[in-house]
């Protein structure tokens, strides 16, 4: 079934694809070069799960180009958080930065790449300089997931999965130099995935109508999925219906799609 489009629209799902779900078997793509990986319900979830197991860290170092659903999970643990500056080109003043690891004293240091091009380049062969004075080095790879540069020398490497697919919800934290010693606490985020649900399915109506009230009615549940996230930041674990998008999912096409766009 091809699907119909909206100029920045959102992810919805399909009858078809939840005709019959399909559960994960084996390693999703795209996260099978990491060693360990927990998925958990949003990419905020692995960030607090990830902090939650590092009792060490009292104070990170972050972009400042950066949104709450990044900082409110590690503040929310009673981290500091202090914010060092990139450029115009998105990429990091690898000489600001070390002033200000050797000036904050940070436990931790968060990196991330934008818009899937490789922003971190430049600072990428300093992680180890960090990690040899005992920061933790942690990258967001949300932007980069299905990139092709590397992105796997982070002591720990988290992503949000729903931005890339039509997922209710989906984030993963990553890793190949540490067990991940904690999985998520929580069951599946049942009113996440219920709004997602009745969003997609009203999205779909609206595309047969096109009534004006249908749309304003599907956005309405889009808004609550959001207003939901932004409140619940805990690490719950996947839901059934993230990981059967994810075994289905077509890579090589949302790799495409991506670049084309």
């Amino acid at each position: 079934m091809s699907r119909k489009l909206e100029i920045g629209s959102n992810f919805w799902l399909t009858k078809e694809d939840l005709q019959e779900l399909s559960p994960l078997e084996e390693s999703v793509y795209g996260l099978d070069k990491w060693k360990y990986c927990v998925l958990t319900s949003s990419g905020r979830g692995a960030i607090k799960l990830l902090f939650q197991q590092l009792p060490q860290v009292r104070r990170a170092l972050l972009p400042i180009y950066t949104c709450g659903s990044v900082i409110n999970p590690i503040e929310s643990l009673g981290i500091e958080c202090h914010f060092y500056p990139i450029n115009r080109q998105l990429e990091v003043n690898v000489d600001r930065l070390m002033d200000m690891v050797e000036r904050e004293h940070p436990d931790s240091v968060y990196f991330q790449s934008y818009y899937g091009f490789d922003t971190l380049a430049s600072v990428r062969p300093y992680y180890k300089d960090l990690q040899d004075k005992g920061i933790i080095v942690v990258e967001d790879i949300t932007h980069s997931w299905l990139s092709d540069f590397n992105t796997i020398e982070a002591d720990y490497s988290v992503v949000s999965l729903r931005k890339w697919l039509q997922l209710p919800d989906g984030g993963a934290l990553l890793s190949n130099k540490h067990v991940i010693g904690q999985i998520p606490q929580y069951g599946e985020s049942d009113k996440i995935v219920a709004e997602f649900l009745k969003a997609s399915e009203g999205k779909e109506r609206y595309f047969q109508t096109l009534d004006p009230a249908d749309k304003q009615e599907f956005r309405q549940h889009y808004v609550n999925v959001k207003d939901l996230l932004q409140q619940d930041d805990a690490p719950h674990i996947i839901s059934k219906i993230a990981c059967s998008v994810l075994a289905k999912a077509d890579y090589e096409w949302i790799i495409k799609r991506r670049r084309e766009n």
